[in-house]
């Protein structure tokens, strides 16, 4: 995996999240269907997504060599 700080550097990273966090940010505030009074928990979403996203160094298995 790539370190965080050259992914955050990389633009189609960072356009994919923009995209993503308005996304997010609509369909939590404004709602998908009319007439509906729940609203989606928006700010859990992004939390786990960033949660997600720095912890997920803690996750990944290292590759292990091929045996002979």
């Amino acid at each position: 995996p790539l370190p965080i700080a050259a992914v955050l550097r990389s633009r189609g990273v960072m356009t994919f999240l923009g995209v993503w966090m308005v996304i997010n940010l609509a369909t939590g505030l404004l709602g998908f269907a009319p007439g509906v009074d729940g609203q989606i928990a928006w700010e859990a979403h992004i939390g786990g997504f960033i949660a997600g996203f720095f912890g997920l160094r803690f996750f990944d298995r290292r590759r292990l060599p091929p045996t002979p």
